[in-house]
């Protein structure tokens, strides 16, 4: 073999095994799910002491999401399932939901606050015939972003005495790249 041949495969096998190294979450999508979790992260957002920031929470809702996971190209994961999912079985039926008043809200104050993530993430799919369901999944180790988001605001209360949150500007947000399995991320909103 030459030796103009023979550093022409070692480039492609050096080319190769640098793509092989790479975690598909560089990529911009989570790899094939392996099962388990790879590890986890924490997340926290630090708000300003001096403003208020508030949530107005619904019954029947989940709560709001004060931060998202998002792969490198910018597509989100769900990584909470959502009110009264259906999860994808073999049953592939919806899942009862509690009877509860929906309507009600209440305003909360909002202050840091933190997410512990392990990579876990549920995957819009179909079972059955047709079911809409959720399935869950976890992402591989690699690099994403940190969506982290509060509504600056102030909590009055009602005639009915239930606290409101009144938004005083629109959400802000700041995105913050992290790799899991890795170290604890924390980020400050500027004051």
């Amino acid at each position: 073999m030459s030796t103009e041949n023979s550093t022409v495969l070692l480039a492609v096998a050096a080319t190769a095994l640098a793509l092989a190294a790479c975690d598909a979450g560089q990529f911009g999508a989570p790899p094939a799910d392996s099962g388990r979790s790879p590890g986890t992260v924490t997340l926290q957002l630090l708000l300003p002491s001096n403003r208020s920031f508030c949530d107005q929470a619904d019954t029947c809702s989940v709560p709001p999401g004060h931060i998202a996971v998002l792969t490198p190209s910018g597509a989100p994961l769900a990584i909470s399932p959502g009110w009264c999912p259906t999860i994808c079985s073999s049953q592939c039926g919806p899942s009862p939901c509690p009877l509860i008043p929906c309507g009600a809200s209440a305003g909360v104050a909002v202050t840091d606050f933190q997410l512990s993530w392990d990579g876990g993430f549920y995957e819009a799919s179909t079972c059955g015939h047709n079911v809409g369901c959720i399935r869950p999944r976890f992402a591989g180790a690699g690099r994403y972003i940190a969506n982290m988001c509060a509504t600056p605001g102030a909590l009055s209360l009602t005639d009915t005495g239930a606290q409101k949150c009144t938004a005083s500007g629109p959400p802000e947000c700041i995105e913050v790249p992290f790799v899991l399995p890795g170290p604890d991320v924390r980020a400050t909103l500027s004051p």
